[in-house]
């Protein structure tokens, strides 16, 4: 099952296959754990798909289970067997949008822990990936970006060397504070 929705997420209209499985029934078979109400027959979710300026199977994965809950994604990547890469980052889409849509609006704390858990300095890829996913959902990424960049620029070595984690994640909160004051 899992080939076959890769396939059809690769292609330009992968509205066609969800359309298909949907006229006989099949989609509730599939993919059982999907929410009904999120996952409608309705053909312009599908066509969404379409109109993502990606061919990025991965990506357009995240973007179509963006409104499940983790714990559905999980369930059905596992129904699935989906590769560790499209869980992931189907994981972070859902649980991380709407905090990356508000992110000005969260105190230092949460936004630190936005870029710890989706572990932004270290898996840079990857959070491009994201990044790249909320911008095909209308999130506007460039201050993630700025602030991304001047977290990873933390000089290590001008930190105080007893508790170096707690130096770096103070240095952290700073940096934040500072970008969030300086922008308003």
């Amino acid at each position: 099952v899992f080939k076959e929705l890769e396939k059809a997420l690769s292609y330009e209209t992968p509205s066609a296959f969800f359309k298909v499985l949907s006229a006989c029934g099949a989609d509730a078979r599939v993919f059982p754990m999907l929410s009904h109400s999120t996952h409608t027959t309705h053909d312009n979710e599908f066509e969404f798909l379409d109109r993502l300026n990606t061919y990025n199977p991965v990506i357009k994965f995240a973007v179509w289970l963006h409104n499940e809950r983790v714990d559905t994604i999980e369930q059905l990547c596992q129904h699935i067997k989906c590769p560790k890469e499209y869980t992931q980052l189907a994981t972070l889409t859902s649980q991380w949008r709407v905090i990356a849509d508000q992110l000005e609006q969260q105190d230092a704390e949460g936004v630190l822990a936005f870029f710890n858990r989706t572990d932004a300095l270290r898996r840079k890829e990857r959070f491009e990936q994201l990044l790249a996913i909320f911008v095909l959902l209308g999130i506007e990424v460039e201050p993630i970006k700025q602030l991304c960049d001047q977290l990873g620029s933390i000089d290590i070595a001008s930190l105080d060397k007893s508790n170096i984690a707690k130096a770096i994640q103070d240095k952290k909160l700073s940096i934040i504070a500072l970008f969030y004051n300086s922008t308003k």
